[in-house]
């Protein structure tokens, strides 16, 4: 019924429009009922369009703003949030937008003073709580954000709203047997709700009983099989945990329902790469490119599997390519490169990375990565040059100098280190980052009482899995082989949950993003 009363509402505007085309009202009027039936490219394309006919529109810049967030475009929306913030910077819905925006791109702490500010004016309001939930699930602060939850279902214990979300909260918190039998109980109550359909599929999936997962999931496919939260479940999939052949069954299996599924193809491009099946990977590849030719993450996934089978030409081919007419995407490929170097492909990642740098040789974070790639491929003389020249262009920065001691103790001058690490602990105080670095030159010096000494209070004191696998090198040193082995296992275990926390999220507070 929902569905039929938007296709009627969309109908009786393009009715209107026909009678006055170019009226704003009514064209802002379609772009929110298309962006309602979630096709938020379509939505976009109405409100550029608006723009173009009425310049400055403010509703044309909202509707271009939320469609942009929708399609994972967070830069592009923070342009539009930050200018409609000029024009009134104390609207709520502006100030939410821009909100939301931030925090998907990692400023949290800024989102929440925003999300804060607003609950000063509106308190109890629940779009904002709601918000605010998510914002310190993102900062791992589970018993503030469970205790606002708690609080919304006691003024209404029956709102899914408030139920998916503490079901959410608590899957991160790992607390499985009380989500199970909380999406158990509704479930029975609305067998067709395609949320909890979705949760129940995740919580399948993640302990890797991706089988078991398919049955939820496949209701949900036959129920609604264009849904995008279906959708963004099976992109997350392949997030998730190392997949193997019954994933390949599973995903098939989805195919079959939903032939040109991009999250499933991707999914399986994948887990074929992973299984070292990475001819199949390609194939599947070039499929998703004939149905978009300029989807770039396929793009990218597709020549870092290139670069993975050591096909590096073909995939240089593709970098070049997508720079010459796409210079916007040179931060992606920079990423890919960091996943490469994480991968020991250190050498095409320094190749990207160059190519980035002579294109914008202003930008300081592609002379980072050179300089991390060099100090990798052991060119320690490179990289303690490219040092030198982001000192000298941001002789402040802290990042700079600490690198600057990294090199030194690369090639061995520990005194040197030493004196610029005690230098800036003058300067900046006890800060954890100078520290370790501290910690490193002492072992590499054999002082390993003075680096224990600082590295326990470390470790003691928070979840940094960094002061693990600082304190794991320096104990390792000391022939501690099994201490240091369970304290990389034990970083590892941090690392991986709080992954999966970030992967539980997501703007529903079911899926990620």
């Amino acid at each position: 019924m929902a569905e039929d009363d938007i296709s009627n509402r969309l109908e009786m505007v393009e009715k209107s429009l026909a009678l006055h085309p170019h009226d704003p009202e009514l064209m802002l009027a379609k772009g929110n009922i298309i962006s309602e039936m979630e096709d938020h490219q379509g939505a976009l394309e109405v409100a550029k369009e608006l723009l173009v006919l009425h310049p400055g529109h403010l509703g044309a810049l909202e509707l271009k703003a939320v469609s942009l967030w929708m399609l994972d475009r967070w830069g592009d929306a923070l342009e539009i949030t930050e200018l409609l913030l000029e024009n009134d910077p104390l609207r709520p819905d502006y100030r939410f937008l821009h909100c939301i925006v931030l925090k998907n791109m990692g400023d949290i702490e800024e989102s929440l003073i925003i999300v804060d500010d607003l609950l000063i004016e509106f308190p109890g309001d629940d779009g904002y709580l709601l918000e605010k939930v998510e914002i310190l699930e993102c900062l791992q602060r589970f018993d503030e954000a469970l205790s606002i939850v708690d609080g919304l279902l006691e003024l209404d214990p029956y709102d899914e709203r408030y139920v998916l979300t503490k079901i959410d909260l608590l899957q991160c918190m790992g607390h499985d047997t009380e989500v199970a039998r909380m999406i158990d109980t509704m479930l029975s109550e609305d067998p067709d709700n395609i949320l909890l359909l979705l949760d129940k599929a995740i919580t399948l999936w993640f302990p890797g009983r991706e089988m078991d997962a398919f049955k939820p999931l496949g209701r949900a496919i036959r129920l609604m099989p264009e849904h995008e939260e279906i959708r963004r479940f099976i992109e997350a999939i392949v997030e998730s945990e190392p997949m193997d052949e019954s994933s390949i069954e599973a995903l098939d299996r989805i195919l079959e329902l939903v032939p040109e599924d991009r999250g499933a193809l991707i999914a399986k491009a994948l887990t074929l790469r992973n299984l070292s099946r990475s001819g199949e990977s390609i194939l599947v590849f070039d499929r998703l490119l004939a149905l978009d030719p300029e989807d770039h993450e396929v793009m990218l996934l597709k020549a870092q599997t290139l670069w993975v089978i050591g096909q590096n030409d073909e995939a240089y081919s593709m970098l070049l390519t997508d720079l010459d007419s796409h210079p916007e995407m040179g931060q992606e490929w920079f990423i890919l490169a960091a996943v490469m170097k994480m991968q020991g492909l250190t050498e095409p990642a320094w190749n990207i990375e160059q190519e980035l740098h002579i294109r914008s040789p202003e930008e300081p974070v592609y002379l980072s990565g050179l300089m991390v790639s060099a100090r990798m491929m052991g060119e320690h003389k490179k990289a303690i040059e490219i040092v030198d020249e982001l000192r000298r262009r941001y002789p402040d920065s802290l990042e700079y100098r600490i690198q600057g001691a990294v090199n030194l103790r690369m090639i061995g001058d520990l005194d040197e280190a030493l004196s610029e690490i005690e230098s800036m602990l003058e300067d900046h105080g006890a800060e954890p980052s100078i520290l370790y670095r501290k910690v490193e030159v002492l072992g590499s010096m054999g002082r390993y009482d003075e680096g224990l000494a600082i590295i326990d209070p470390l470790v003691d004191s928070g979840n940094d899995p960094l002061a693990h696998r600082i304190k794991a090198e320096l104990i390792h040193s000391m022939g501690d082989e099994k201490g240091a082995s369970a304290l990389i296992e034990q970083a590892s275990k941090m690392e991986a949950d709080a992954y999966h926390r970030m992967v539980a999220g997501g703007d529903d507070g079911i899926l990620p993003k």
